[in-house]
């Protein structure tokens, strides 16, 4: 029975946060009463007639608040009555299974949710909406200090006008005079896309009501909608944790997040207000394994220790989580406290047997370079096989933009990673493929001078300093326009923009940016080119960030510019401690990070690190030589100056063709042959 099913699994997790023994017995009491009904089912689906708290309509979930300053604890989500009887009747019910688990806590019945919530939010009898599964469901958190109840009431009936003015009769209700001026001053800034779709109580320990959250859902909306949010907010200071948090999960290719992305939850506490956002990442990612590889990088980002979230999902008998289906991880949420600190929620589905059928795990290939003894040999000739079949016409080409397809820049960097080949693996295929690819620069060159995106967006200072790196690094001629180009890009500051200053749309295009700074310090370099690499090596030392690392303008991933600048400065190995410990903290998310990363180890000697990043990677290569599409992109918009602390920094894209992100493996790998 599904019943006696998570109540072993509340067991599990009774240990997982080392709950005192009465504790223990009642958060197990209270299961059993705020779940009545709903779990007396068969564990095997499917799940009908309840409010659907999963796709599933498997009626609980379970739920993990982590972060640097949240002890463990143990957390559901549930609801109480017969599935198939109507959203009323165990609307009645569920009010009487209430009652019955505040007292199994010796807490007063809270009369104040009659009086102030009910009595303003529940529709009349001859009124009752038609697709209600559920009017009201329960929230458990049991920790070392008791165990609390949320009840949470549903809100999703009537227009969005109606849906806010029954929040505000509830804070009038309640004497929450404070709560109802600030939900006044912030309904006119956010209500645009804003449903208001639930309300939760804490319930305290004397039956008194504590803090009051109001549930806001998103409309098919783009980040806009959240910065919105958080400036309206006043949680402006916790940006750059948003922005960590969707970048770890992203959303590729569109502006706009399927509708239902996003639940934004405002907490009235006593005297303050926080916000909290929760991502409906099931809408846009689909399998548990990128969920959680997202969550670990968000706990990181946060403070928190991802190995909580590893005990717990073993704890819950999840583990290994699935890398081609979405089993069991539903929403992540991002909350903010009064304070400053920041949590991370994660909401987890029971496993119930038989688990759905897996499919075949994309790690779990035939990969070419799976059994060569670890050296990667046979991994590299299937990657190099890919990327020749990939070329046309001399040229290579990935991501799609507004503008088109990307070419000269995806050739030029290809051309520039296969540049330390060793002539072992090389072959005529090969071969022939590097110096078509040469002449096709060659022919840009002579016609534009430099090189672009692609030949509509004109020629960037990125694009033609990796075309000239990869022309010298297979020796031959640079043009010399491509140099005279290099030195318009030139920025205030010492630093090297995208695009010249007088060059449109101009903004943050065409001010310095650390990948571009280091990839044309490298260039100017191998052309012998003196007088601006000083100021180049003088703007990266400026914009070292603390941790080592050194920020990214058009990519998700610091690791980028990181990997640039180590390349073209070595002097920046100088003091590598707080550089070496960070990597070997840093948690990947796919296999361009995880290339990337491998790629900053090797100068800093981390070999152990190295060796396992190396196995990785040859563990992810697929049976057509290529790795899974995941060198992110960011199309920042020009009016933004540090994306990395933007909510809306602009639309985000993957390479489609799998060719820049498996460029950048195969210079992994070359880089890493040592590697055992």
């Amino acid at each position: 029975m599904l019943g006696e099913l998570v109540r072993a699994q509340l067991s599990e997790l009774t240990a997982w946060a080392a709950l005192p023994r009465d504790i223990a017995h009642q958060s197990g009491a209270v299961f059993a009463l705020l779940s009545e009904g709903a779990m007396q089912g068969p564990a095997i689906g499917p799940h009908v007639g309840l409010s659907r708290i999963n796709a599933s309509g498997l009626p609980f979930q379970w739920s993990f608040s982590l972060g640097s300053k949240m002890a463990r604890s143990v957390r559901f989500l549930c609801e109480a009555g017969h599935p198939g009887d109507s959203a009323l009747a165990r609307y009645t019910f569920s009010r009487a299974c209430l009652t019955r688990a505040c007292a199994a806590l010796g807490i007063a019945h809270p009369c104040w949710l009659d009086e102030c919530v009910f009595a303003h939010v529940m529709p009349a009898l001859d009124e009752w909406p038609q697709h209600w599964r559920s009017a009201i469901w329960f929230g458990v958190g049991a920790s070392a200090r008791g165990v609390l109840i949320k009840p949470y009431v549903n809100l999703n009936w009537g227009s969005a006008l109606a849906r806010w003015r029954r929040v505000g009769q509830v804070f009038k209700a309640l004497g929450r005079w404070s709560a109802l001026t600030a939900l006044c001053e912030l309904s006119g800034q956010v209500s645009r896309d804003s449903w208001p779709v639930g309300l939760a109580f804490d319930v305290l320990p004397d039956g008194q009501c504590g803090r009051v959250k109001v549930y806001f859902r998103s409309g098919a909306v783009d980040a806009n909608w959240l910065e919105r949010w958080y400036r309206a907010a006043g949680a402006g200071r916790h940006a750059p944790a948003l922005r960590s948090a969707l970048d770890a999960f992203p959303h590729a290719g569109c502006a706009r997040y399927p509708d239902r992305a996003f639940v934004v939850s405002l907490e009235f506490h006593e005297d303050d207000i926080a916000l909290k956002t929760d991502l409906a990442l099931t809408r846009w990612m689909g399998d548990d394994a990128a969920i959680a590889a997202g969550a670990r990088r968000v706990l990181r980002t946060i403070g928190g220790e991802p190995r909580d979230l590893d005990a717990a999902v073993t704890a819950l008998g999840l583990a290994p989580l699935s890398d081609t289906q979405t089993h069991a991880m539903r929403f992540v949420g991002l909350g903010h406290e009064p304070d400053g600190s920041c949590h991370l929620n994660v909401y987890i589905e029971p496993a119930v047997l038989p688990q759905p059928p897996a499919l075949p795990s994309r790690s779990r290939h035939a990969a070419p370079g799976s059994a060569d003894g670890g050296g990667g040999e046979e991994g590299l000739r299937a990657a190099l096989a890919f990327l020749i079949g990939r070329q046309q016409q001399g040229v290579w080409s990935d991501y799609a933009l507004p503008v088109g397809v990307a070419d000269q820049w995806i050739t030029a960097y290809v051309l520039w990673m296969l540049a330390g080949l060793p002539q072992t693996l090389g072959g005529g295929a090969l071969q022939r493929a590097i110096d078509d690819a040469c002449a096709s620069l060659l022919e840009v060159a002579d016609t534009d001078g430099a090189w672009g995106y692609n030949g509509s967006t004109g020629a960037d200072a990125d694009s033609t300093s990796i075309a000239v790196l990869a022309l010298r690094a297979h020796a031959r001629p640079l043009p010399a326009q491509a140099l005279a180009f290099l030195a318009a890009c030139r920025a205030a500051g010492g630093g090297m923009g995208t695009y010249p200053g007088s060059s449109m749309p101009g903004g943050a295009w065409a001010e310095a940016s650390c990948e571009v700074s280091a990839v044309a310090m490298m260039a100017l370099n191998a052309a012998r080119v003196d007088g601006d690499q000083a100021t180049l090596r003088t703007y990266l030392a400026r914009h070292r960030q603390s941790d080592g690392m050194w920020p990214a303008y058009w990519w998700h991933t610091p690791l980028y510019p990181t990997y640039l600048a180590l390349l073209a400065d070595p002097g920046a190995l100088n003091g590598a401690d707080v550089l070496g410990a960070t990597l070997e903290r840093f948690e990947p998310i796919g296999a361009f990070e995880t290339a990337l990363l491998l790629l900053c180890c090797q100068p800093l000697r981390l070999n152990a690190r190295a060796a396992t990043l190396k196995r990785r990677l040859l563990a992810l290569q697929l049976a057509d030589g290529s790795w899974e599409a995941s060198a992110l992109l960011r199309l920042t918009d020009p009016t933004v100056r540090a994306p990395a602390a933007v909510i809306a920094a602009g639309t985000s894209y993957l390479d489609q063709q799998r060719v820049f992100t498996t460029a950048t493996v195969v210079a992994a790998l070359i880089a890493a042959r040592a590697v055992p």
